[in-house]
């Protein structure tokens, strides 16, 4: 609880510092937006936070018209996975992808936005390391690979400044090709910037 009012208070001091958002030079078409974010995969059976599963990404997008974007993500992924009599699997996910997404809804000054995006992701995977012998003699039936497959997402767009947003956002892969789940819940927490709103 005392995180969530830290973070509240940084969010109110990044607004007041910019001196509110003023809905004048963001969501333009043809301006380019950056954004860092990280995340947490929603595994079944797992916590929900652990410090051993995690997620980390940068997404580059490309506003359009109509409040909607594509954009290009790369990401990296950590999760793992029960295998064998007890026994846990670590998986590591290098992915790329491409996609659009589009405002459902929003507030009147357009400071809060509410998007639901689709795409594509495509990448690298390894399982325990790339070696298929587990603890106890079992065997994977694939350890490391190529993966690929759609990304759906919704999320809510903050915007604290025209040039400075806050994302929040849950979300699902389906990855083919791999040998641990395919369906691959999060949800993530992410700043964009927008350098040509400053």
């Amino acid at each position: 609880m005392r995180g969530a009012w830290r973070a509240g208070l940084w969010a109110l001091a990044l607004w007041l510092l910019a001196g509110g958002a003023a809905f004048g030079q963001r969501l333009m078409p043809r301006q380019w937006a950056v954004e860092a974010y990280g995340g947490v995969p929603l595994a079944r059976g797992q916590r929900l936070l652990d410090r051993e599963q995690w997620g980390a990404g940068l997404e580059v997008s490309r506003y359009l018209w109509g409040y909607g974007y594509a954009f290009g993500l790369a990401e990296a992924e950590r999760e793992w996975y029960a295998a064998g009599r007890g026994g846990r699997v670590a998986s590591w996910d290098w992915l790329g992808g491409v996609g659009y997404a589009h405002a459902l809804a929003w507030d009147g000054g357009r400071h809060v936005l509410l998007y639901a995006g689709a795409g594509f992701a495509c990448g690298y995977e390894a399982l325990n390391g790339g070696r298929r012998s587990l603890p106890g003699g079992a065997r994977l039936a694939r350890a490391e690979g190529l993966v690929y497959g759609p990304l759906g997402r919704l999320g809510l767009e903050c915007f604290v400044a025209d040039w400075l947003g806050v994302t929040l956002r849950v979300g699902a892969r389906y990855l083919f090709g791999t040998g641990a789940n395919g369906l691959r819940p999060g949800v993530w927490l992410g700043l964009r910037w927008t350098p040509g709103a400053m």
